[in-house]
C-alpha cells in the first residue's frame, strides 16, 4: 500500500468546463501516480493516475501531465460513472483533478542526495513515491503550491561517494505556482531552464558532437558542459580540457555561440560567465575514473588571477587524498606573501569526489588524470586556478 499524504490545497483554474457534472470527493486522494494503460483500441485506457492502489480516468489531464510517473499533487473529484474505454466491465472510475497549473506555473529544480534532503525522514531506500509525499508535505508546510513532481535521471551530476550529501544522480523537477518561486528559491531550489531530458540523446547536435568525441584520438580531456547563463540552457564544449591556447565555446540550444574562451589570443567574450552559471552539469567527459585520485600527489604548478604561476619542487607542497574522504596538506616550505593557492595551511581537509569534480573545503574543482599528471582547475578559462600534481 502506497503511503498517500492528505494535502490541503487551495482550488484554481480548471483545464476543462465541467460545471454540469455531478463530483464528490475522492477523500483519501493526495499523490496521484501517472501511467499509461494502453492504447483504447486495444482495451487499454490510456492514461490514467493509481490513487491509493486504485486506477481512476482522469477526465481533464493535460498533455504535460502524460509522463509516465509523474506525481500530481492536488485533490480530486470522483465522477459517478466508469470510463468509457476497452471491453473491460471493470473500466475505472473518471475524475477531476482539482488543482492544475495555467499559466501561472514554473518548474523547480533539486538535485536529489542520499539521505540529506530536507524532507527526508527515512533516509536512504526510499521509493520516488515516498519520496514525492513526503516532498509535497515539506513544500505545503512551506507555503509553495506545487502541481506536480517528477524524478529524472541525471547520472552526469552523481557523486561516487557515501556521505548522506553526496548527489544519487537523481534531479527531482517541480511544477510550482509562479508567485511562490521566491519561497522555493529561498530553500535551495534552483529555476528549472534546462529541461530537455538526456540531451545527449535529444539534441542532435550534442549527440552528434558527443558521438565524434568517443572516436576520436585526441589525448587530452574532452568536455560537454551544461549550465545555466541569462535565462538560457547553454553548453560549454571544451575539445582539448587544459591544453595551452585550447579555445572553449559556449553555445545555446541550437548551437549559436554565446560565449568564447581561451585561444591564442586569449578571449573571454563573457567576463561573468563563472559568476552568473549555475546548475552545472558534466554531460561527457573521458577522463579517468575517480579512484585514479586517491594517494599522495607532489604540486608542481599553480596558476591564477593573471599572477605568474607559482612553482614548486618535489615535497613543498603535497596533497595525500585518502580512502575516509580526508585530504591531508603538507607544507614544506614558507609560501610567498602574494600566493593565491586555495590552502596555505597544512592540516586535513574533507573533500567529496565525483568522476570528474571534487569538492575540498567547500570549492568545488573539475580534475583529470592524464599520463601520470593530476590536475585541478576550477574556471580557469576565466582566470580561476589550475594546479598541476605529479606522484
Amino acid at each position: 500500500m502506497k503511503k498517500i499524504l492528505l494535502l490541503a490545497l487551495v482550488p484554481m483554474a480548471f483545464s476543462c468546463n465541467d460545471d454540469d457534472l455531478d463530483f464528490r470527493e475522492l477523500t483519501s486522494s493526495g499523490i496521484a501516480t501517472v501511467w499509461f494503460s494502453g492504447e483504447v483500441t486495444v482495451d487499454g485506457c490510456g492514461w490514467v493516475v493509481d490513487i491509493d492502489s486504485t486506477d481512476y480516468k482522469p477526465i481533464n489531464l493535460p498533455k504535460a501531465y502524460e509522463r509516465e510517473g509523474l506525481f500530481i499533487v492536488s485533490g480530486f473529484d470522483r465522477l459517478d460513472e466508469p470510463a468509457a474505454c476497452g471491453l473491460d466491465p471493470e473500466n475505472p472510475e473518471q475524475v477531476r483533478i482539482r488543482n492544475l497549473p495555467d499559466n501561472n506555473a514554473v518548474e523547480i529544480y533539486w538535485d536529489q542526495t542520499y539521505c540529506s534532503d530536507p524532507w527526508n525522514k527515512d533516509g536512504e531506500g526510499i521509493t520516488d513515491a515516498e519520496t514525492a509525499t513526503q516532498l509535497a508535505d515539506y513544500l505545503a508546510g512551506k507555503g509553495v503550491r506545487t502541481y506536480s513532481i517528477r524524478m529524472v535521471e541525471y547520472p552526469y551530476a552523481v557523486e561516487f561517494c557515501l556521505a548522506c550529501h553526496c548527489k544519487s544522480g537523481k534531479r527531482i523537477i517541480v511544477n510550482i505556482h509562479q508567485n511562490d518561486l521566491q519561497k522555493a528559491t529561498d530553500l535551495g531550489f534552483g529555476t528549472n531552464i534546462c529541461t530537455t531530458e538526456d540531451p545527449l540523446k535529444n539534441i542532435p547536435w550534442l549527440k552528434e558532437l558527443k558521438e565524434a568525441f568517443e572516436k576520436s584520438s585526441q589525448a587530452a580531456g574532452t568536455r560537454i558542459v551544461q549550465y545555466e547563463y541569462e535565462g538560457e540552457c547553454v553548453f560549454l564544449v571544451d575539445d582539448c580540457y587544459g591544453c595551452a591556447d585550447a579555445l572553449q565555446v559556449v553555445y545555446n540550444f541550437d548551437q549559436e555561440k554565446i560565449c568564447e574562451f581561451g585561444g591564442i589570443d586569449g578571449r573571454n567574450t563573457c567576463p561573468d560567465f563563472m559568476e552568473k552559471a549555475t546548475g552545472k552539469i558534466i554531460l561527457w567527459h573521458n577522463v579517468q575514473p575517480q579512484s585514479s585520485l586517491a594517494g599522495k600527489w607532489h604540486m608542481v604548478s599553480h596558476e591564477c588571477c593573471l599572477l605568474p604561476a607559482e612553482t614548486f619542487s618535489k615535497n613543498d607542497v603535497v596533497w595525500n587524498f585518502d580512502s575516509q574522504n580526508s585530504l591531508n596538506v603538507t607544507l614544506n616550505i614558507e609560501l610567498d606573501n602574494n600566493s593565491q593557492l586555495p590552502l596555505t595551511q597544512s592540516g586535513t581537509y574533507e573533500y567529496a569526489a565525483g568522476s570528474t569534480t571534487v569538492t575540498i573545503d567547500g570549492v568545488e574543482y573539475d580534475y583529470y588524470v592524464k599520463s601520470g599528471e593530476l590536475i585541478l582547475s576550477d574556471s580557469p578559462e576565466s582566470d580561476g586556478p589550475i594546479m598541476r600534481f605529479v606522484k
